[in-house]
């Protein structure tokens, strides 16, 4: 079980992180796991197809 304390940290992590006025992500083995609004306006692409797809996919091959 969850102590409140946690539970309050990560609902603060997740304010922070959703709200930030910068794009942000959380990649893990190589795929998008999380990523805020300011990331899809960024990318141009909606969270629906971002998590779970390769972060390197948004890398120009040449750039790679």
């Amino acid at each position: 079980m969850l102590s409140p304390s946690k539970i309050h940290s990560d609902e603060f992590l997740s304010a922070v992180f959703n709200s930030s006025p910068i794009g942000l992500y959380i990649v893990r083995k190589g795929l998008f796991v999380s990523v805020n609004e300011q990331f899809q306006k960024l990318t141009g692409y909606p969270e629906s197809e971002l998590i779970g797809r390769p972060s390197f996919d948004l890398i120009f091959p040449e750039d790679r």
